[in-house]
């Protein structure tokens, strides 16, 4: 009986202690279970306000911070609990995401609170910038910098044949167009035109924001300043000097909005082709009849919160930096009235230097635009602004109405170039804290005879490896000579060449060599094709993100001879703008 009452006794014994064994276990399996509900919502939140944050940067670090908390208190988490910082990349944002639980049996050992933290880096690959690290997108002949391209922009008139993918109105006779929509029939055709950024790294004190425009009206000389009788546009080299005298004195001082020294170097500015400032606008095989020649609209647009996008950027509109028209004057209003030494000369009847009509107000003349850069905007100092200003070129506009979008029955290839910087154009640190580049398409003109030269293609940050760099070019050989063009990577990237590059066009002929990423043409012989080539980025790719000038993939592109080729191209790195890689 005795040994009956110890068994039961330690068996009571075993029980509690077993108990005490179950509820540690519950414990466990409760809270840990509640710790992996919370780290997984946590993880939740912190990949969301990474992703969400990351599309503003690296320009606008305060609205990632603001995005990602938003985002991060609409799972539930106040900013108390919300780490947000630039990742390792400056296109990068990390969000960590803490959480202190309460435990619900745990605490029996004293385990009272968890903490549970959860972060995400994420980051934004925007529109790739393309054609320039500079402070100047094409030539400019002005101080000698010659990229040895112009910029380009056609009308709804002007086929794609010629060279303009995406604002020309009309895609190539016989190639199966569609219908036409609104007297446009290219499939391509963008009514919004090209985009270009004018990127504010550090304002300068007291020092406005100036963005310029070269000979920013179409004025129809042809692609080389050797069509027809220029010599009625221009004049005979020999009266050059002798007309600017006489306007000089007739004058009696320089006229207004017309820069001093104006009528010095008059003889080379002004002269015919084989000039370094001939832009070389022209008809272009622009189709028959028509309006006349395009109106050209400049538009700058501040800074905003969606840099994915361009189109909704808010428009600036004040006294100093305002929508530009410009209106095109074609070949018989070039000649008319003794040409241009005719209308710059009073003796001749001439009114162009006349710039002031009324007084106080500026317009575009021949005097102050053709062949000069013109100020399109000035943004005092005080309200310049670090980010991605955005200036809008197209020709859809009609004259007098900037921001409306509409049929235009007009021709005409207008080429340009642009510059932006601080204080006084060519002055010391001009072009220090800004950057001016094409936004993910580029619309160049080049004719400079036999050209052998490197130009900025499309930049290429660290976190690219092992993906693709997507490039398409259109109509790269229409024009007078055969040539070739070679990818290469950044000089700072340590890479020699490029290989395991792909090729595919549509018509046309060439050669291609995917070990060095080259290809090469005879003259027209890619003429209205398109080329797509693939540029595998290689796992060890690395550039300096920090230089204004680093991390630049380049194109050389020697050609034996006479050079006239409108020519358009489009960058974009493969995958998603905006991912997790942590």
């Amino acid at each position: 009986m005795t040994r009956q009452r110890d068994d039961r006794g330690f068996a009571l014994v075993w029980i509690s202690m077993l108990m005490v064994v179950l509820v540690m276990m519950a414990a466990f399996v409760v809270d840990v279970g509640n710790w992996y509900l919370t780290a997984s919502r946590a993880q939740n939140a912190a990949d969301a306000a990474a992703l969400g944050g990351a599309v503003f940067m690296p320009g606008d670090r305060s609205g990632a911070r603001a995005e990602a908390l938003a985002l991060a208190a609409g799972h539930g988490y106040a900013a108390s609990e919300v780490r947000v910082e630039a990742g390792a990349r400056s296109n990068q944002l990390r969000v960590t995401v803490t959480r202190e639980v309460g435990n619900f049996f745990a605490g029996i050992i004293g385990l009272d609170a968890t903490s549970i933290t959860r972060d995400a880096i994420a980051e934004f690959e925007g529109p790739v910038p393309m054609g320039s690290p500079e402070a100047f997108l094409g030539d400019d002949p002005e101080v000698g910098n010659s990229p040895d391209f112009w910029l380009n922009v056609a009308s709804q008139r002007n086929a794609t044949g010629n060279g303009d993918r995406y604002h020309a109105g009309l895609c190539r006779p016989n190639s199966g167009c569609q219908t036409a929509v609104g007297g446009v029939t290219n499939a391509s055709y963008s009514r919004d035109g090209y985009f270009f950024v004018v990127d504010v790294t550090a304002p300068q004190a007291g020092r406005d924001l100036v963005v310029q425009a070269f000979d920013p009206g179409f004025h129809e000389v042809g692609d080389t300043c050797g069509a027809g009788n220029l010599t009625t546009i221009y004049g005979a080299t020999a009266e050059v000097t002798a007309l600017t005298n006489t306007l000089r004195a007739a004058v009696g001082a320089y006229p207004t909005d017309v820069p001093a020294g104006w009528y010095t170097g008059a003889e080379s500015r002004y002269q015919r082709s084989g000039s370094d400032w001939c832009s070389g606008d022209w008809r272009a095989g622009a189709t028959t009849g028509g309006g006349g020649a395009i109106t050209t609209t400049f538009v700058i647009r501040a800074p905003d919160e969606t840099v994915w996008t361009d189109a909704d950027n808010p428009v600036i509109s004040t006294g100093t930096c305002a929508p530009r028209q410009f209106p095109g004057r074609d070949l018989a209003w070039m000649e008319a009235n003794g040409g241009i030494w005719g209308k710059l000369t009073p003796s001749l009847g001439g009114t162009e230097w006349q710039v002031t009509f009324p007084s106080g107000s500026w317009r575009p003349t021949l005097a102050n635009s053709f062949r000069r850069w013109v100020t399109l905007c000035t943004i005092p100092a005080e309200s310049v602004q670090t980010g991605q200003y955005v200036l809008q070129v197209r020709t859809n506009a009609p004259l007098g109405s900037p921001l409306t979008e509409a049929p235009v029955d007009t021709w005409g290839h207008n080429r340009f170039s642009l510059r932006a910087g601080f204080g006084t154009p060519g002055a010391a640190g001009f072009a220090t804290g800004v950057r001016m580049y094409a936004n993910g398409r580029l619309p160049i003109y080049a004719n400079t005879t036999g050209t052998d030269t490197t130009f900025h293609l499309a930049r290429v940050l660290p976190g690219s490896d092992n993906r693709t760099l997507a490039l398409t070019l259109w109509d790269i050989s229409d024009g007078g000579s055969g040539g070739s063009m070679r990818i290469l990577p950044p000089p700072d990237s340590g890479l020699t060449q490029f290989s395991g590059c792909t090729f595919d066009k549509v018509g046309g002929t060439w050669s291609t060599n995917g070990s060095n990423c080259s290809i090469s043409f005879s003259a027209g012989a890619l003429n209205e094709a398109m080329v797509t080539v693939s540029v595998p980025i290689p796992d060890d790719y690395d550039c300096d993100e920090g230089s204004p000038t680093g991390c630049w993939v380049t194109v050389h592109a020697p050609f034996s001879g006479p050079v006239n080729d409108t020519t358009t191209w489009s960058a974009e790195m493969n995958g998603d703008p905006v991912r997790l890689v942590e």
